[in-house]
């Protein structure tokens, strides 16, 4: 099954420094946390501001 995400459902958590991302595989909502860092290694500087600005 594949998990899909809304443009709704991440946020940024400023005081941690990660996105709160939300899903959903039809049956169940998933979340998790990826930590900035660790979205600043990505492709580069434009891919991270993206994420933050969705």
């Amino acid at each position: 099954m594949a998990i899909e995400f809304h443009n709704g459902a991440r946020s940024y958590d400023e005081i941690s420094r990660r996105v709160r991302f939300l899903g959903h595989d039809g049956m169940f909502e998933i979340r998790f946390f990826v930590d900035i860092d660790v979205l600043a290694k990505g492709p580069g500087e434009t891919a991270t501001l993206l994420v933050l600005r969705a």
